[in-house]
């Protein structure tokens, strides 16, 4: 489970009908009934569905209009039989690999999402952001913890800031509440990763910062999705050139995840370091940063886990 998992709120559609029938209504298909909505959508060009599909919603970043969705009783064989949390915790359990990289949010730090994230529009844009989720005054609290002035000091921490805010939002909270479930049921072993190396095919990053160069070196670490790119031949950078320290990477990242695959452990002789599971009595994980890999003590971005979990019991 890499980068993300079933339970953050971009990866799962709680209320599909709604968002179908929004689709059409935008398309010109107006009916209350499904089966003239269906009929209806069958006359609409492939092009403009698409194009309406992919349109952005102002209202919500990373909000995408068709994701999996919890099927009906009525499906023989559904796909998705219950909310991913109650599967989670009744499915048999199996040896996970579960991580992130180090700097998630820096998807969110295209050009036109930091016009957004001015000074005078910051504010308005959290509030956009977490509207759905949190009261006023608990909104208020997560501006203080990220954005308070007395924490920024230059430019390049605010950016970081912005990009710590969107991956614990976006990413880590949820990504967490999966781990646990898997902690909890302490039966098979857990490996728990943090992917930091940023390297020249970190793809994500570079797309990110195609036309902002000095900003792809300002901004350290791995974006979401960035390790992708070390296990499977990514179409912008390529293969990384022979013995580089990207080719070192792609060579120890294949061999723990193919390690893992045949046999539930990544380990190896060959391999320069032990990667531990962690437990629920022994809290750990795997810093992945090529020659300075090695195992951690605790838990990944501690501070803003403990922030996020004492803000979760305090409105439950």
């Amino acid at each position: 489970m890499q980068s993300g998992c079933a339970f953050n709120p971009w990866a799962l559609n709680e209320n599909h009908r709604a968002t179908a029938f929004k689709l059409a209504n935008k398309l010109g298909c107006f009916s209350n009934d499904p089966k003239e909505i269906v009929k209806c959508l069958k006359n609409v060009s492939a092009i403009d569905l698409v194009k309406e599909t992919e349109s952005k919603d102002e209202t919500n970043f990373m909000h995408y209009k068709f994701v999996p969705s919890i099927e009906s009783d009525v499906i023989s064989n559904p796909f998705l039989p219950a909310h991913p949390r109650t599967l989670a915790i009744s499915t048999i359990p199996i040896p996970v690999i579960i991580g992130l990289t180090d700097m998630e949010g820096i998807v969110a730090l295209t050009e036109e999402r930091l016009s957004e994230f001015s000074d005078v529009r910051m504010a308005d844009e959290i509030s956009k952001l977490l509207k759905n989720r949190y009261s006023t005054e608990t909104i208020s609290k997560i501006k203080d913890f990220y954005f308070n002035k007395s924490n920024i000091s230059s430019e390049t921490m605010k950016l970081e800031n912005i990009c710590n805010f969107h991956g614990d939002f976006l990413v880590f909270n949820d990504f967490y509440d999966a781990f646990d479930c898997f902690l909890k049921q302490n039966i098979t072993p857990i490996y728990k990763y943090e992917f930091k190396f940023d390297g020249e095919i970190n793809d994500a990053k570079n797309m990110i910062f195609a036309t902002r160069p000095g900003l792809r070196h300002t901004i350290k670490g791995a974006c979401h999705a960035d390790e992708m790119y070390y296990l499977f031949r990514g179409n912008l950078s390529g293969l990384p050139k022979p013995n580089s320290p990207e080719h070192e990477m792609c060579k120890m990242m294949s061999k723990m995840w193919t390690n893992f695959a045949k046999t539930g452990d990544p380990n190896s002789p060959d391999l320069s370091f032990k990667w531990i599971n962690t437990t629920a009595s022994d809290l750990k994980y795997l810093s992945i940063d090529r020659n300075r890999t090695r195992m951690i003590q605790g838990m990944i971005n501690n501070n803003r886990f403990r922030f996020w979990k004492e803000l979760s019991e305090s409105i439950v």
